[in-house]
């Protein structure tokens, strides 16, 4: 794969963590509860295919599989999601926001090793990964440390984070 369409692919991505991070600064709540209407409505039809598919597979094949609870689960779990989102987005996404944080965390790392890659490499623009790394680590520590009153806040503050980070990574690959 040339670096055009690894380049293309990263641009891609980056608009879309842009657009997101757009979506959760104006609505915070609203977005996420969207999303998991969403989900939720996406389970029940994964779920209603495994049912289906149970019922046209032969009995002897059926018995060994596990499409039928498998379907039940999905369907459940994505009428959940659309009947309490609201309740989902207050008292579960706190715990959702953590496991974000991780993410960032994670990736703030792996831009910290792209920002050695390109020292080793001897690429003369290297501080822009290593802004992105540095300001995705930070983000992560704040979201991990979770100091807000509440998660309408956090989520506008994980937005925002989104908006630079995004940005930060479109002006490294640029000057890469």
């Amino acid at each position: 794969m040339d670096f055009t369409k690894r380049s293309a692919g990263n641009v891609i991505f980056f608009i879309v963590e842009l657009l997101i991070g757009i979506l959760l600064l104006i609505n915070p709540l609203g977005f996420t509860s969207v999303i998991l209407i969403v989900a939720g409505t996406a389970a029940i039809v994964l779920g209603i295919t495994f049912i289906i598919k149970y019922f046209r597979t032969e009995p002897e094949a059926a018995a060994l599989s596990q499409n039928f609870v498998i379907g039940l689960v999905s369907v459940a779990a994505g009428a959940f999601c659309i009947i309490k989102n609201a309740w989902i987005v207050v008292r579960a996404l706190p715990i959702l926001t953590v496991i974000y944080g991780i993410a960032i965390l994670v990736s703030g790392f792996k831009k910290a090793q792209v920002t050695v890659d390109m020292l080793r490499l001897k690429y003369n623009k290297w501080g822009w990964s290593l802004l992105g790394a540095v300001i995705y680590i930070v983000c992560a520590v704040v979201i991990i440390g979770n100091p807000f009153a509440t998660t309408y806040i956090l989520w506008k503050f994980i937005g925002a984070t989104m908006i630079v980070g995004a940005v930060v990574d479109l002006i490294a690959l640029i000057f890469r």
